[in-house]
């Protein structure tokens, strides 16, 4: 502090000589205005050092005081942060400026546990789709670990260039990559495993919002189509709950709002399918790439760069279309939020010619999806409800069921039509205290060329079952999923919330059941119990 107050003397002296300048002749005024001008610009000068020093020397206080833990030192901590706040006005509670940048760190550090009662051989996120039949020995053992992965990180950086216009960046990661399994499937899960990396313009007088980047689908139940807005069900389990309708992709996204409570969007996300069947020998398909990594008939090893060699592209041309209308008014005091939208989908091979049909084939897909929340007790008692409904849609619900599968003769894709439910209640009994509970399910049709043998299609009941049920059996099981349901019930409580950030406790359990087409041989089902915890600390 003493150099503020050598600052201070230094500011008495110049005024003192301020004063005793004006007692000059006439014949001295201009001099006098030149020296009165310098004086106070060195003024100015020595004001906003001042102010920097003091600013520095709050911020050692905070630094200290945080170190210190008590109380008193607490509230000296945030004294000066509120303090820092009030000289940049821009800067939010947990936030930072630089260079007229807002930057809010987010994320949390987690353990999460679990068991299953059917190994899956999987980390958090639980393939629904590969619950074991009775034919495979894993099945028969159970599932226990402990895990770090789902920790996650993210950075939001903002910029108000006027009152009307920001622009933004954001960035969200975890650790659940894995290069083996890295795809374009759902998750679009690559090494750094990428959430969200998206740029964002927003200008609030003309309603006007534009993405561009990775982030979640325009599928996901999100009311008014804002990021970091999206109704993600609170489960510990990152594979989410069957019957959820999402993905998290590459995608251009436009959103107008027609008044405070109306809004439309669009988007053009990236396409990606899934396969199940087989194609027909000498059909010569081209639907997929694996890189080098191998062949088939369905398969053109391409050598292509930037993605795993060993898991298969398919070979779409054309994005994934979604167009949204989002209602969010408030009845009563209660957020109420509907939404419907529509998904066009293209899929596209190349086949050698079998019966004429040879060349490039573009055949179309896609469904009708609606999204419900609302507040029935407010902050009490929230529920939703959502769907999606069409043929060849399968990769946007959690269960990962097929697109497509191949038509027996020649070789073109045929979508498979499912359709995908989700419920969900959550209850605030606390205000430390989250209890949710959700019911799901993702069911498809069959999909084969009538006459067709075993193997081809989806769900054909030509297809040979009779090896799906016991472990020490030899026979065949194709066992094509027909629906996945779950119910699942869990709770988060807030252990701790301050100035050092919150930790939270996290406790599920869930009951899944698989069920397969009717074969040859019978209908193969299997089930899981899961019970997951987890313990997170969110530090900023």
């Amino acid at each position: 502090m003493n150099s503020i107050y050598r600052m201070a003397a230094i500011y008495l002296i110049a005024s003192a000589g301020l004063a005793a300048s004006s007692s000059l002749s006439a014949r001295a005024d201009d001099n006098t205005a030149s020296e009165i001008k310098l004086l106070k610009a060195q003024l100015n000068k020595l004001e906003r050092k001042v102010d920097r020093e003091a600013k520095a020397s709050r911020e050692i206080a905070a630094r200290d005081a945080r170190k210190a833990g008590s109380p008193a030192a607490a509230q000296a901590a945030n004294q000066g942060a509120t303090q820092a706040r009030a000289a940049s006005p821009n800067c939010l509670p947990g936030s930072f400026c630089y260079r007229g940048l807002t930057i809010t760190p987010g994320g949390f550090f987690a353990l999460e546990g679990f068991n299953r009662g059917r190994s899956l051989e999987s980390d958090v996120a639980s393939p629904w789709n590969s619950i074991p039949f009775g034919n495979n020995k894993i099945g028969h053992t159970e599932e226990t670990r402990l895990s770090a992965r789902q920790s996650r990180l993210s950075l939001l950086a903002q910029g108000q260039i006027d009152p009307a216009t920001t622009l933004s960046g954001y960035g969200e990661f975890d650790f659940l990559g894995a290069a083996q399994t890295a795809n374009s499937n759902e998750s679009n899960s690559y090494n750094p495993r990428i959430r969200h990396l998206y740029a964002a313009w927003d200008q609030s007088d003309w309603g006007l919002h534009v993405l561009a980047g990775q982030t979640w689908s325009l599928t996901t139940l999100s009311p008014g189509m804002v990021p970091r807005q999206e109704q993600i069900p609170l489960t510990i389990d990152a594979q989410y709950v069957p019957g959820f309708t999402w993905a998290r992709q590459a995608q251009i996204r436009v959103v107008k709002n027609f008044g405070p409570d109306l809004a439309v969007g669009f988007s053009a996300e990236n396409a990606q399918t899934t396969f199940s069947g087989t194609a027909p020998a000498g059909a010569g398909v081209v639907a997929t790439s694996l890189n080098g990594c191998g062949g088939s008939s369905s398969v053109n090893p391409s050598g292509a760069s930037n993605f795993n060699a060993c898991n298969a592209q398919s070979t779409n041309r054309v994005p994934d279309f979604v167009g949204k209308v989002s209602y969010d008014p408030v009845i009563d005091g209660r957020k109420l939020h509907f939404e419907a939208y529509g998904l066009l989908r293209d899929f596209y091979d190349r086949t050698d010619g079998v019966a004429g049909t040879g060349g490039n084939h573009d055949v179309f897909g896609g469904g009708v999806g609606f999204g419900v929340t609302a507040e029935v007790l407010p902050k009490l008692v929230d529920v939703q409800f959502s769907g999606l409904t069409g043929s060849g849609i399968g990769r946007y619900g959690t269960s990962g069921l097929p697109d497509v599968t191949y038509n027996a003769n020649t070789g073109a894709l045929m979508p498979i039509s499912e359709t995908q439910l989700l419920a969900g209640l959550i209850v605030h009994p606390l205000p430390t205290l989250d209890v949710y509970a959700y019911a799901g399910e993702e069911i498809a049709r069959a999909k084969f060329t009538p006459g067709s043998a075993s193997g081809f299609g989806f769900g054909n009941p030509a297809s040979i079952n009779s090896g799906c049920f016991d472990e020490l059996s030899t026979a065949t099981c194709v066992g094509n999923t027909k629906s996945v349901a779950q119910a699942t019930i869990g709770l988060w409580d807030t252990l701790y919330k301050g100035n050092f950030g919150m930790m939270r406790a996290g406790l599920q359990y869930s009951f899944t059941e698989r069920t397969g087409f009717a074969g040859v041989g019978g209908t193969p089902k299997a089930d899981d119990n899961i019970v997951m915890t987890s313990l997170r600390y969110y530090p900023f």
